[in-house]
């Protein structure tokens, strides 16, 4: 009768090697899991597609995922900015500073946001990146879209909204809001 413990010993090892994948398998998983909303106050607005909110006592910023507005400062990306849109760079400023005062507008320090993540929560600066609402159930990302305050800015793999910031955007465009009363915007 031949022994049978080299099979079995074939067998243990098989065995280990698909726990082993299943569990990575598990693992990466769960990197790509979607984090759960999480409601936060409004401490300040940085810019047109940059917020600050109050997240387990300390201050997170979050950049608006889906959306892009002008710098509202002279740097680097300001000045690449204009040299794509064909302008200068105190009219990419000047526009920057509109997308923020906008922004300003619709969200308030003090506003509870609802922070909506999508397949990345991070970019590479650290900050969340999220879709943001208001109480009454605004996506901030796609009003600035709606009043024309923004140039949609897709980065995958955090794209679940982007066909509503298309449609958005193609709206402000066609009747001329925003950035786009004044010839538009390049980002």
């Amino acid at each position: 009768m031949p022994d049978s413990r080299p099979l079995s010993k074939l067998r243990r090892s098989i065995v280990k090697k698909a726990l082993a994948i299943l569990s990575s398998i598990a693992i990466s998983s769960a990197a790509w899991a979607v984090p759960a909303p999480k409601t936060a106050p409004l401490v300040y607005v940085v810019d047109g597609d940059t917020i600050a909110v109050r997240v387990d006592r300390q201050i997170e910023k979050v950049r608006l995922i889906g959306i892009d507005t002008p710098e509202s400062r002279i740097n680097t990306r300001a000045k690449l900015q204009a040299v794509k849109s064909n302008r200068d760079v105190q009219t990419i400023i000047e526009l920057g500073r509109q997308a923020s005062k906008t922004m300003k507008e619709i969200a308030l320090p003090g506003t509870e946001i609802r922070l909506e993540f999508d397949v990345r929560e991070r970019d590479k600066y650290g900050r969340l990146l999220a879709y943001a609402y208001l109480p009454n159930g605004t996506m901030i990302n796609e009003e600035m879209l709606s009043r024309g305050y923004a140039q949609l800015l897709t980065m995958p793999p955090n794209v679940k909204h982007v066909d509503r910031f298309k449609a958005a955007l193609k709206e402000s465009q066609k009747d001329g809001r925003g950035l786009w009363a004044s010839g538009g915007f390049s980002n």
